[in-house]
Order: C-alpha cells, then sequence, then structure tokens
C-alpha cells in the first residue's frame, strides 16, 4: 500500500492526432477520444475515492494545465498530412 502512495511522475503530450501519456517511466500512446474516456473514467474513481477518506480531507486538489489551440485547424493540418487529395492539403 505505501507504494501507492509514493508520488508518480507524469505527463501528457499531443504527437499529431495521438496522445502520449508518461506514467513513471511507461509511456502510452492512445487517440484522442480514448484519452478523453479515460480521464472521465479517472475523474469519477477520483471523487468516489475521495468521497471514501470523508469527502474534503486533506488530501491535496488535482492540479491540471491546459493548452487553448483552435482544434479544427489542428484536425485538418492532421487530415491533410494523412490524405494527399484532400481539399484542405495546404493547410
Amino acid at each position: 500500500m505505501a507504494g501507492i502512495l509514493k508520488k508518480t511522475n507524469y505527463s501528457a503530450v499531443a504527437v499529431g492526432g495521438l496522445v502520449e501519456i508518461k506514467l513513471g517511466n511507461v509511456p502510452i500512446t492512445m487517440d484522442y477520444d480514448t484519452c478523453l474516456d479515460l480521464a472521465q473514467i479517472m475523474r469519477i474513481v477520483g471523487r468516489q475515492a475521495r468521497a471514501n477518506v470523508g469527502g474534503n480531507a486533506i488530501l491535496p486538489r488535482f492540479r491540471a494545465k491546459g493548452m487553448l489551440t483552435d482544434a479544427n485547424e489542428d484536425e485538418l493540418r492532421h487530415q491533410g498530412l494523412r490524405d494527399s487529395t484532400a481539399a484542405f492539403r495546404n493547410h
């Protein structure tokens, strides 16, 4: 149980249309839809765990970093890279 409470380094990076998550030294690559599903599952289970220890216990709050981008422009760019016949190839 002590290993669970140890702080683990983690990171998440967008690599084209994929997301690479690194937990400790273990990289996991998945598409963005799967990543969003995983994030929602983690939120739900995290809330359950917090409720199990008494709601507003003295546990550290979840911290998040975000980057705002034009998701449509990014998707068009990646689509153009995958499909050379696409009308938006020059993006």
